[in-house]
């Protein structure tokens, strides 16, 4: 009987064994699948969104975390957005923004290395001296995005429950995920940088085309207008005037949200982000107008400003007005939109001459 119990315990003890080398086995296929179906996907896909969406899918599955992010930088390179995040393994827009110095994520991108926190996040962030943000997992691993020796951002998966829950082939894994994602990510942004150009020289047609056949300014700055809420995904396009004494921009023409408010509007220059474009005759961005002191305050609160750009106007080398974009969906302006609006105000600007010298105006 004690030989019969030692061969039933050695029989499941091997048993055990190979149910549990079964199923390594199967996480490494999958495994080796999704790298593959992220491979393609980075040669094939160029719409970002369906690169995002692959990416927090596969890895999701892969390594079976509870909660997963990518952090992608924004072009000032002082923030990242969270542009994606899972939590149970749903996929859903997150958009909250990381400020230089807050959480771990700003110390993988600066130093472009992967960081594997084994025993909880608050205590890696203190010995660090770094600021924590968010929910305190116990295990943390992130992965910086890099294409073309430049950091793109982050991605990065974490457990709340459990200690030391990756191991080395998991973190080898995401590195390999994050190359690939990077690539892809690259290519898409490319891709709708390409497809920004074409719209834009569309764009620049349309409007050519109507400055020589219309004789009606409004029309034309309404085609500009519209031009550009397209071009740079902005809420609302205005298109201001400098009043005769240059204290007042008066709103020419308003595209968009909040169209119909702001139209004839008229706001002072003085303490404006205006005055700031117009007296250095440079684009001007404002990612934070609630806490930016050069932004006029009073129509933040009023028409819920998140963030907008703003670019003047010269003609016969003196600034007769400005071109204002508002609130950007899904992000923050930046130069390829500072590109878009620059090219259009200088066609508006000659419009608005024309007109002036036709008495239209």
């Amino acid at each position: 009987q004690v030989t019969l119990a030692h061969g039933i315990a050695r029989s499941a003890a091997v048993a055990i064994e190979n149910a549990a080398l079964y199923q390594e086995q199967e996480r490494r296929v999958a495994q080796l699948s999704a790298l593959n179906e992220i491979g393609q996907a980075a040669a094939a896909l160029l719409r970002h969104d369906e690169v995002i969406n692959l990416i927090c899918q596969q890895t999701s599955q892969v390594l079976k975390t509870q909660s997963f992010y990518i952090a992608i930088l924004a072009d000032d390179r002082d923030r990242m957005t969270l542009i994606a995040d899972t939590d149970g393994g749903e996929v859903a827009p997150n958009r909250a923004t990381l400020v230089r110095g807050e959480g771990l994520t700003w110390h993988v991108v600066d130093h472009q290395q992967p960081l594997y926190v084994r025993d909880g996040y608050a205590a890696a962030c203190e010995r660090l001296g770094i600021t924590t943000v968010g929910r305190s997992s116990r295990s943390w691993l992130g992965v910086p995005l890099l294409a073309g020796g430049r950091a793109l951002g982050a991605i990065v998966v974490q457990d709340y429950d459990r200690d030391d829950a990756y191991d080395d082939d998991d973190v080898a894994v995401l590195t390999t995920i994050a190359g690939q994602a990077a690539i892809a990510l690259e290519n898409a942004r490319l891709f709708s940088e390409v497809q920004q150009r074409v719209q834009q020289l569309i764009g620049i047609a349309s409007v050519g085309a109507a400055i020589v056949e219309e004789r009606d300014v409004d029309r034309v700055l309404a085609i500009v207008g519209n031009h550009l809420r397209g071009l740079t995904d902005a809420e609302t396009v205005l298109l201001s005037f400098l009043s005769e004494d240059a204290k007042d921009l008066r709103v020419w023409k308003a595209v968009g949200q909040h169209g119909e408010d702001m139209q004839d509007i008229d706001v002072p220059v003085e303490g404006s982000l205006a005055a700031v474009a117009i007296a250095t005759r440079e684009s001007q961005v404002s990612s934070d107008p609630s806490d930016d002191p050069r932004v006029y305050a009073p129509n933040v609160q009023r028409y819920g400003v998140r963030n907008l750009l703003i670019v003047p106007l010269v003609a016969q080398d003196r600034v007769i007005g400005t071109i204002t974009a508002i609130n950007k969906r899904g992000g923050v302006f930046g130069q390829g939109d500072i590109d878009a609006v620059e090219v259009m105000a200088n066609l508006a600007a000659v419009a608005f001459e024309n007109a002036r010298l036709y008495g239209l105006t």
